[in-house]
């Protein structure tokens, strides 16, 4: 994996089935309800139907578990991250939002690159990268945006599945 990002590849075809990405969500939020509840952030979940995605379920509760992580290593004691799901332009729209710091425009247009990283102990650089390229392999797309006033919107968007 590290020489297919090294080398700018796509990683192998991911082997898709038809999954709930709401169910997905749930675990993804599951997963990271402890490290939330230990420093007073809300995790928050908004959406209003049920949507299939074709997917490899382990790659993206991979992809779903970094945006999290990083969220709650950016959000301070006290704020708030929230996962919206909807129904954009035949795909899944998954967007994670943060009340965070933010991030600099110089860093935010270098946050796919390997081995970059805002961490002050060097740790890490490879997460965002790595997630970018497993929504790349399931033909979707994955973006980061400023949020004003505060923090970072990280939007996943994967096609919907034809049967459930």
């Amino acid at each position: 994996m590290l020489q297919q990002l090294s080398l700018g590849e796509t990683f192998s075809s991911p082997r898709l089935h038809p999954i709930n990405i709401n169910q997905l969500i749930d675990e993804a939020l599951q997963l990271s309800a402890h490290q939330a509840h230990n420093k007073h952030i809300n995790l928050l979940k908004q959406w209003t139907e049920i949507l299939w995605i074709n997917a490899d379920s382990t790659q993206i509760l991979r992809v779903l578990n970094n945006l999290l992580c990083n969220a709650l290593r950016a959000t301070p004691e006290g704020g708030t991250i929230q996962i919206t799901l909807t129904k954009k332009n035949n795909g899944a729209s998954i967007s994670v939002s943060d009340t965070g710091s933010g991030i600099s425009k110089r860093n935010l247009d270098s946050i796919f690159d390997p081995g970059f990283t805002t961490k002050t102990d060097g740790k890490g650089g490879l997460g965002m990268a790595i997630s970018y390229l497993n929504i790349e392999a399931h033909g979707g797309e994955l973006t980061v945006a400023q949020d004003q006033p505060q923090g970072l919107i990280v939007t996943i968007w994967l096609p919907l599945s034809l049967q459930q």
